[in-house]
């Protein structure tokens, strides 16, 4: 009964302040500290959030419950990489000496819940980076070139490969090589993520007038790679269920380049529109329950649907290194005491209401 009168009031006083009122006034809470370095961001599920951390000789999987629980190591040894978590679980890759310098890889499933672990498939690379969606698992590998030095021979080049697994089948698919190098600079490769049964990413490129961004998609196992977006500078982009969202040029500060415009376009081919503008061009992009958010180093903004809706929601948690969305949580990565921790804040007002409830 009580409990139930406690909901009651902060309900009615939070109501009474509103949405932004109880979000803007939302602390960073730590959930856990960073040994190391940050080797994969933290990402999760409904129930749960991950990363990993640690260094050459040693790394971990660390784990928490969402809405208020604190981080413990679920995994720890050498060769962690590539992470994404999926219900109760979370897929990673181990690469284990084999002697004679080579080495074993696993592609594991972690039970968040207990740390046992069982293989999954065994890789010839470690992941670098890992996405889940419509049951397939996607993921990243940098190789390096067969013969080191010779980059200009194409069969002796390092290469980024996207390979994929689908949920109770057996075997991987190569979705797609592509050159680790282009035109004598390291090419920029990061996985946004997979709809409707398309793996979706980016690209930098170099090109004559600069650096140039471009989005892909495939349909998976094996489609063949189309051109979405191409736009000047170093950009970003994520997904909403049904939307691409990208940073762009903001033609209205073309002359500075220090601004940013957020642009959306439908995964069914309809035409992009500016919903934001006047950003700072470092600013990241992050989705929560089909809003889209930019987090720069001073202030969280939320992008409205039309141009001119975009506002400030809260200032950017103090020694702010990089944030993510996790549901209807923001989870930062941040400097704290000579060291790094992992702080999450709320992104809407009923996530702001379970911080502060025993629920």
């Amino acid at each position: 009964m009580a409990r139930h009168l406690l909901t009651g009031i902060v309900l009615l006083a939070l109501g009474g302040a509103g949405y932004l009122g109880a979000v803007r006034s939302a602390q960073p809470r730590v959930v856990g500290r960073v040994e190391g370095r940050v080797l994969s961001p933290p990402t999760g599920s409904e129930e749960w959030v991950g990363w990993l951390d640690g260094g050459p000789e040693e790394c971990r999987l660390m784990a928490a419950r969402r809405h208020g629980g604190k981080a413990r190591a679920v995994l720890a040894g050498a060769g962690l990489s590539g992470l994404v978590v999926v219900e109760d679980s979370a897929f990673v890759t181990q690469a284990e000496d084999a002697g004679r310098g080579g080495s074993e890889v696993r592609l594991l499933r972690v039970d968040l819940r207990d740390g046992s672990s069982e293989e999954v498939a065994a890789l010839t690379y470690g992941a670098a980076q890992m996405v889940w969606g419509d049951g397939w698992l996607c993921w990243r590998e940098e190789r390096g070139g067969a013969l080191p030095g010779v980059e200009f021979v194409a069969a002796a080049a390092p290469v980024t490969v996207m390979q994929s697994r689908q949920e109770g089948r057996e075997g991987i698919e190569t979705l797609a090589v592509l050159p680790a190098r282009q035109a004598g600079a390291a090419r920029q490769v990061e996985l946004i993520g997979v709809a409707g049964g398309h793996l979706y990413w980016l690209e930098g490129e170099a090109a004559l007038e600069g650096r140039m961004t471009v989005v892909r998609r495939a349909a998976l196992p094996k489609g063949e790679a189309e051109v979405l977006v191409r736009e000047e500078g170093r950009r970003r982009a994520v997904l909403t269920a049904d939307r691409l969202v990208w940073t762009a040029p903001s033609r209205e500060a073309a002359e500075t380049n220090l601004f940013a415009a957020v642009r959306v376009g439908g995964l069914d081919g309809s035409e992009a529109r500016v919903v934001g503008d006047w950003l700072n061009v470092e600013g990241s992009l992050l989705t929560s329950e089909g809003k889209v958010y930019v987090q720069t180093r001073e202030w969280l903004w939320l992008i409205g649907d039309e141009r001119g809706e975009q506002r400030v929601l809260r200032k950017a948690p103090r020694g702010l290194v990089t944030a993510t969305a996790v549901g209807d949580e923001e989870y930062a990565v941040v400097r704290m005491g000579g060291g790094l921790a992992v702080a999450r804040q709320p992104l809407t007002w009923w996530a702001r209401v379970r911080g502060v409830l025993p629920m």
